[in-house]
């Protein structure tokens, strides 16, 4: 009887093993986030005037998203609703349903990968990007992201470029207002992690196009407006930041 139980354990045992590499190799995530709050503003981001009256509102976050991964390949999609309570009419047929998320990111080996859709940036402290969470709909940009990774080095390349719509005719002219704050955007970021003390240091470079042309006729001249913004971070202890930074602003 023995020797009975043993043969059929020993043949459930590849059975077992194939399932949990398909587990690991097919991985779905679905998450829902439901967030309300609630303020008081009495003089909140800017001092407010005798006779004006204090605001309060409930506003609204409820975000659907779903991650796949397997092997090299990883995709999100994450679509939010977010608004004021009592912003909208009991019967609409026009919901505010937007995709915040959307992208792709596929791991060519050697640490090297490549992520590509609307996707969060968020570095460092997030003085200069970051996902912008504490407000209600968060910051997100269409870019393709080139990167590399290991235990100590990180290095992204970050591209971007914007347009209201599409176009068969008529150039390239950008209005921003409405829309992203930049035409064109380009990014490289390098974080170092010692293993050896707690030393960690951060070097990010921007560029930004801006559009500085006539929105009316949509006639680009003068040239675009560029903005490059070179940020070094050092963190020497847990939380504590020195931050070297410059500002250039520039006419090509």
């Amino acid at each position: 009887m023995k020797t009975t139980y043993w043969a059929m354990l020993l043949m459930l045992l590849p059975s077992m093993a194939y399932t949990q590499t398909t587990e690991k190799e097919n991985e779905f995530t679905m998450s829902i986030q439901i967030r309300p709050r609630a303020e008081y503003r009495n003089g909140a981001l800017m001092p407010r005037n005798e006779g004006e009256e204090p605001a309060g509102f409930i506003n609204n976050r409820a975000r659907l998203s779903m991650e796949y991964k397997r092997s090299d390949l990883q995709m999100k999609i994450s679509a939010q609703h977010v608004g004021v309570w009592g912003q909208d009419p009991q019967i609409d047929k026009n919901g505010r349903f937007i995709m915040n998320e959307a992208w792709a990111k596929l791991n060519f080996g050697k640490n090297f990968f490549a992520q590509l859709g609307r996707q969060t940036l968020s570095y460092d402290d997030e003085r200069i990007l970051g996902g912008l969470d504490w407000n209600i709909a968060g910051r997100y940009h269409d870019a393709l992201k080139l990167g590399y990774a290991d235990p100590n080095n990180q290095l992204h390349l970050i591209l971007a470029f914007n347009q209201n719509d599409e176009t068969k005719i008529g150039g390239t002219y950008y209005v921003q207002v409405g829309a992203q704050p930049y035409k064109n955007m380009q990014t490289l970021w390098y974080h170092y992690k010692s293993d050896y003390a707690p030393f960690d240091a951060s070097l990010l470079f921007m560029n930004l196009g801006l559009e500085t042309g006539d929105a009316a006729t949509k006639n680009p001249m003068p040239a675009i407006c560029k903005r490059w913004v070179l940020i070094l971070l050092i963190r020497i202890m847990a939380g504590m930041w020195t931050v070297l930074s410059t500002t250039r602003w520039g006419r090509t």
